[in-house]
């Protein structure tokens, strides 16, 4: 009688349990759907910190250590003085050797152009947790 109290493996909790984790992990295993608002023309956004992607948009003036930090761990050569280049043109660096390192991995489509590239995936630390 002690043993059926005291004991773990028989308690209706225990089941209760087992029935939660199994309902979990299908819930985990089930495919998700992606709803309209997720999409863009890259795919899902996922956030920099998550080993996803930086927004063209939020690269502005205020990001521009970060900025030349991508730019030099990708090694990209400079034309101009980088303190002569406009945020548009920082940009457009970025989006340039962005849509290279598609074309390399073969993840461009047909017919993308420089202005569908919407992000970019960082590469250096300063990139990815200042952003």
């Amino acid at each position: 009688m002690c043993e059926f109290i005291t004991g773990v493996d028989e308690k209706t909790s225990r089941e209760d349990l087992e029935q939660t984790k199994d309902i979990f992990v299908r819930g985990v295993k089930k495919k998700r759907n992606i709803m309209k608002s997720e999409l863009n023309a890259i795919g899902v956004d996922v956030t920099a910190d998550m080993g996803g992607a930086v927004k063209m948009a939020s690269l502005t003036n205020k990001v521009d250590d970060e900025i030349f930090a991508e730019v030099r761990i990708r090694e990209i050569e400079l034309t101009n003085d980088w303190k002569n280049l406009s945020i548009k043109e920082k940009r457009d660096i970025l989006q340039k050797d962005e849509m290279r390192r598609l074309a390399a991995e073969g993840k461009a489509r047909d017919g993308i152009q420089i202005d569908d590239i919407k992000q970019i995936i960082p590469i250096s630390d300063e990139m990815i947790t200042g952003v």
